[in-house]
């Protein structure tokens, strides 16, 4: 029902626009545009509709496909009951494989290693070749007997390539991602979003700014004699002003009340005779406007009292406009200027040379010959990162270079470095090695599933072919506990303000598989699909936090001292244990209350109080990186994170609470792992990091109240819960 309405409130949506937009060419282009960047993902809803009757939602195997089948999953994590390698009468196409000529195919693809597979399932027969050459008749029988009763409904054969990929390197994006972008790039800026940007602006300069501008002079009438004028504060930290002159409404009359009540019904005006597809949302936009101007007058130039500054731009402006009285002249203009630009023509040129590239091989990343060719010509600095965020280079490189900018940009370099590191067991046969790492980085395209009643996603030994092949792999351990720290160190040098991903947390899992951890690496838990428990894992992430952090600095910020012995006590095994755990998560989220209420604020604190136990992976990952502190500098990461917190915290202060929730959420998970790397530094260390950072700040400052239970916790204290930053509040929190 819930993607029913969807669907209904996006053609009420398309409708409205459609009367709104009067029926001109640009208008309805623009119209075009939005729903084709749309219509793929409304397809995969309308399919998951129609088939609805036979998905088993929240299952690991919800359609009547085995579970090794790659699904086609809609936004959410919904089957829609298609597959991704679907074939439509493909029997015939994959036995011609398992003729003479097909298996003779086969071994020509297999030893030139000029194939790429979309999915695991395009695998499948090359891993039955390479079963039956290497005398594993039993397992190809067996692989056989598994993938022939779709053999008419399913692709089980690779794409060829005419050259080999290059595998030495890592790459962030694929070739076809940067087409995809640049299609949009060049639709938008020749057609509707440009000429939309344009007139929006020109409305606002011919409509809106001169009320605004009426307000502002008034605000600056209010003021006295010497209008307000501010200049950054050279004691306190980034972002502190000192303000000096009058203050605004310390000058008022009746007249002077008239003129902005005038003011006000001026933009009434004009929000009325504005069309509805730029026009403000009515029930606030008086008070936004005026909340707006009042800003400018704060921050903006108008505050500095320069008058004849001020009306030399505003006359600049003006002309600009008047030069172009027909918006769409304006427009054209606007096409042509951007199309002289150096970038239109270098984005073109890049544009053709990916559509001249063989489709399998935009998977993969450009190759050096292809970057020396895309370069040779000397792009702009706009072109030449997206040409090398797509180009197969060193980890090393893109990590100095600044290319990865996010933990959810690290994932796939990653994945692609831990599967390298796994298929090293395979070095007698480098072909064999190159099968293993394509059908790795085919199994992680894969989309999750949405899952309920603890179950897990597909794992990669579940798949058949895959098992078959890992099976035959000899164990070599010499480079994994490297790769492992200095993954690890990446992370805690980078970004060591944010959760880690689940994408990065697998790959983690993989890494410490492979070096023989026994702490497990934990998913972070999505609220609306959270069932009130914790599976197996997470008691034991808890007890090896507890064990970590026992008597630290975080333990007592937290009272979670009973907690964590509480929790070295419990047996992951046992169900009880687990719901026991359970019970201690929600008590230390609830601030030692215990769980209270339903819905997602409940469910927020309860998996907070998870997270907090468990350090939400920091603890593991020094536990399995035992050299990891000593590889990085403690005192910059927790000043780096702090700077983190303080940009965000005076982002909040200028925002509506009920649009900061983010922001709020962003600086609790941040302050959390701030304690936890605070905790690894001496107790004197810890007390005089506080002690400075509270010297730089006022008394009532909101970030004092922040730091004051840290430096109790510091001094062997236990400050009041009631004092805690955490992420999940009913109202809004009282260090905002």
């Amino acid at each position: 029902l819930q993607f029913l309405y969807f669907i209904a409130l996006k053609k009420k949506k398309k409708e409205s626009r459609s009367n709104n937009m009067g029926g001109t060419p640009e208008k309805r282009k623009l119209l075009s545009v939005t729903e084709k960047a749309s219509s793929k993902r409304m397809k995969l809803l309308e399919k998951f509709i129609c088939n609805q009757e036979k998905i088993d939602v929240g299952k690991k195997k919800p359609t009547k496909f085995p579970e090794w089948v790659t699904l086609q999953v809609a936004h959410g994590g919904f089957a829609t009951g298609g597959a991704v390698s679907a074939l439509e009468d493909g029997l015939e196409l994959n036995k011609q494989w398992l003729t003479d000529t097909g298996m003779a195919k086969l071994e020509s693809l297999y030893h030139q290693q000029n194939y790429v597979l979309q999915t695991p399932e395009q695998g499948a027969l090359l891993v039955y070749w390479w079963l039956v050459a290497n005398n594993e008749h039993e397992k190809a029988m067996e692989l056989l007997g598994e993938i022939y009763p779709y053999f008419n409904s399913l692709r089980f054969y690779p794409s060829f390539l005419h050259s080999a990929p290059d595998t030495d390197g890592v790459f962030l994006l694929p070739v076809s991602h940067l087409g995809n972008s640049l299609c949009c790039i060049i639709s938008n800026r020749e057609t509707s979003k440009l000429q939309t940007r344009y007139y929006q602006q020109a409305r606002r300069i011919t409509a809106y700014q001169p009320v605004e501008d009426a307000i502002v002079k008034l605000l600056n009438q209010s003021c006295g004699d010497v209008p307000p004028s501010r200049t950054p504060s050279s004691e306190s930290k980034k972002g502190s002003f000192t303000y000096s002159g009058g203050l605004p409404f310390t000058v008022t009359s009746e007249t002077w009340d008239d003129a902005l009540e005038k003011a006000l019904d001026g933009f009434s005006e004009v929000q009325d005779n504005a069309e509805s597809a730029t026009m403000p949302n009515p029930k606030c936009a008086s008070l936004r406007f005026l909340v707006k101007a009042c800003k400018r007058y704060f921050d903006g130039w108008h505050g500095k009292g320069d008058a004849a500054e001020i009306v030399k731009i505003l006359a600049k402006r003006n002309e600009q406009v008047a030069r172009n009285p027909d918006i769409r002249l304006h427009q054209i203009e606007a096409v042509e200027t951007f199309e002289k630009r150096d970038s239109f023509p270098a984005l073109r040129n890049l544009m053709v040379y990916i559509s001249k590239m063989e489709p399998e091989a935009k998977s993969w990343g450009f190759s050096e010959a292809d970057v020396q060719e895309l370069l040779k010509d000397g792009p702009p600095t706009s072109i030449e990162k997206k040409i090398r965020r797509c180009s197969i280079l060193p980890m090393d490189l893109l990590v100095s270079e600044g290319q990865i900018t996010s933990l959810e940009m690290l994932a796939r370099p990653m994945q692609q470095l831990v599967t390298k590191c796994e298929s090293s067991g395979f070095r007698d046969d480098v072909a064999l090695t190159h099968m293993y790492r394509q059908l790795c980085n085919a199994f992680k395209q894969r989309r999750s599933l949405l899952l309920l009643n603890y179950e897990s996603q597909v794992k990669l030994n579940e798949i058949p072919w895959i098992a078959a092949v890992t099976s035959l792999r000899k164990p070599d351990k010499d480079s994994k506990p490297d790769l492992l720290e200095k993954m690890s160190t990446v992370i805690v040098e980078n970004f060591p303000e944010t959760l880690i991903p689940n994408k990065v947390v697998q790959e983690l899992e993989r890494l410490k598989t492979m070096v023989g951890g026994t702490v497990p690496f934990i998913e972070e838990i999505a609220l609306d699909i959270f069932m009130g428990g914790f599976s197996q894992k997470y008691v034991t992430a808890g007890k090896a936090a507890a064990e970590f952090l026992s008597g630290s600095l975080y333990e007592r910020y937290y009272d979670a001292g009973r907690v964590f012995e509480k929790v070295l006590d419990l047996d992951p095994k046992g169900r009880l244990d687990q719901q026991a755990f359970a019970e201690l998560a929600a008590y230390l989220g609830n601030g030692g209350c215990g769980k209270s209420g339903y819905g997602i604020v409940s469910n927020g604190k309860h998996i907070e109080g998870a997270m907090i136990l468990t350090t939400h992976n920091l603890a593991t990952l020094f536990i399995t990186a035992p050299g990891l502190k000593e590889a990085v500098d403690l005192s910059s990461v927790v000043e780096k994170i702090y700077s983190f917190i303080v940009e965000r915290h005076q982002c909040c202060h200028y925002v509506e609470f009920a649009y900061i929730k983010t922001g709020i959420k962003a600086i609790a998970y941040a302050w959390r792992n701030l304690l936890f790397y605070l905790s690894l530094l001496e107790t004197e260390k810890q007390i005089s990091w506080v002690q400075g950072k509270l010297a730089a700040h006022c008394e009532n400052d909101s970030l004092t109240a922040m730091l004051k239970p840290v430096l109790t916790a510091a001094k062997g204290g236990r400050p009041c819960q009631d004092d805690v930053v955490t992420a999940w509040q009913y109202d809004r929190p009282k260090w905002i």
